[in-house]
């Protein structure tokens, strides 16, 4: 599947509406959170049941995380202004 802007934006969206993050680590309920963030992306029409299975939405959101703060390092000190935000760096910011 390839990923783009809106769909890395969809995504983004439902981790915060669901929150995971509430859920301790590696647990039953945090898995369950991320099989029914899953189900709710696959029903749009953005993605038809594209997606495989829930290891796929957590690496996509890994890496997001991972370029956001590589991003936010990279920037503000060079600067000394931080930079300005898209909706993506607003909803991974919020997260």
């Amino acid at each position: 599947m390839e990923w783009n802007h809106d769909c890395d934006l969809n995504l983004l969206q439902e981790i915060v509406v669901s929150q995971p993050y509430k859920f301790k680590a590696s647990t039953r309920e945090r898995g369950k959170v991320w099989e029914g963030i899953t189900e709710k992306l696959n029903a749009t029409s953005l993605f038809n049941n594209r997606l495989g299975n829930k290891r796929a939405v957590r690496d996509r959101y890994a890496l997001l995380a991972k370029k956001y703060k590589r991003k936010m390092a990279e920037e503000e000190p060079a600067s000394g202004i931080s930079p300005e935000m898209t909706d993506t760096d607003k909803l991974l910011e919020e997260i």
